[in-house]
């Protein structure tokens, strides 16, 4: 279905950068929403729906962002040594958030409760989010 829209996408912008310019900001947002949802007071066959609910959203757009970045480097350009060195250097900068972000969140964890208390995702979770959106928004 994803190679599908890609192959349709109709824009100047291209095939892949339309979704690599707004697929973030539904991500951001249903994940703010995740962990904001009220499970205190939830049941627990809620709590059950309401997380499939925000996975499946979640695993709705998060794909479409992270296929077009990968994708839009195999069609950057026709000589394969300079996609290969776009591709190295890219995919370092990639994964480079995860790793900043587990290395932080244990020692801002504290400040708000530990990592067992649903302040810390509340918190720190949509801060990194909406941070990273606007480090990897595409202009």
């Amino acid at each position: 279905m994803r190679s599908y829209c890609f192959d349709n996408t109709k824009s100047p912008d291209g095939k892949f950068r339309p979704y690599l310019k707004w697929m973030g900001i539904p991500t951001v947002i249903v994940s703010i929403i995740f962990v904001w949802l009220p499970y205190e007071t939830m049941d627990y066959n809620t709590k059950v729906i309401f997380v499939e609910i925000m996975y499946l959203l979640v695993n709705c757009f998060s794909p479409f962002y992270s296929e077009a970045f990968s994708t839009l480097l195999q069609v950057m350009s026709p000589d394969s040594d300079e996609r290969t060195d776009v591709m190295s250097i890219s995919q370092i900068i990639y994964s480079l958030a995860p790793s900043l972000t587990n290395l932080l969140i244990p020692f801002l964890a504290q400040l708000t409760g530990g990592l067992t208390d649903i302040r810390t995702y509340r918190f720190i979770y949509p801060a990194i989010s909406v941070l990273g959106l606007f480090i990897a928004f595409p202009v």
